[in-house]
């Protein structure tokens, strides 16, 4: 049951350890799995994993039942923000929305905007879309902020702990533009 957990098996190892992949999984075909109190420090689990050289840990609750699963990726994605690996989906960087305007990823390398939105934003600073608006706002930008950078406005559209997610990206006629500009000024 879900809470009597007596190990886990990589896939690898059943490809690797079977020759016949319909045998049933013994418990000596089991890793032993690491279980920590739920009301343990994220930071010690992390170091205890470490330690173990194991990947992930069952959570116990207050009674010994099993709280949930959680991995050193997940402890990571909390801490820098998700990670992308080879089993993840890939999320497209852009969105040509209804409006006409664009929905971009602010991981999105500087180099592939210019090509992506026709415009000449430097390459010689920071490498993403979000980086060089962290530079062009001089602060960490709101949901809602935002900038005119030659004819196209870049609004945000998604920020998670301080950190610029998503940008919708609208091209102004040139009237458009120079009123903006007239406004900031």
């Amino acid at each position: 049951t879900i809470d009597e957990i007596k190990g886990f098996v990589y896939v690898k190892d059943l490809i690797v350890a079977f020759d016949d992949l319909d045998r049933p999984l013994e418990e000596d075909d089991l890793r032993e799995v690491v279980m920590v109190p739920g009301t343990r420090k994220v930071g010690e689990i992390l170091r205890d994993l470490q330690a173990q050289s194991r990947a992930l840990a069952i959570v116990l609750d207050e009674y010994g039942g099993t709280d949930g699963l959680l991995t050193v990726e997940d402890i990571l994605e909390e801490l820098v923000g998700e990670i992308n690996d080879e089993y993840d989906e890939d999320i497209a960087e852009v969105e040509h929305l209804e409006d006409g305007s664009i929905l971009v990823d602010a991981k999105m390398i500087v180099e592939d905007v210019n090509e992506t939105l026709d415009i000449d934003i430097p390459t010689d600073g920071p490498e993403t879309l979000g980086g060089f608006l962290y530079d062009k706002f001089g602060h960490a930008p709101d949901v809602g902020e935002s900038i005119l950078v030659e004819d196209y406005r870049f609004a945000i559209e998604g920020v998670q702990r301080n950190r610029i997610t998503w940008v919708k990206v609208e091209r102004l006629s040139e009237g458009e533009a120079e009123q903006e500009k007239e406004q900031v000024a």
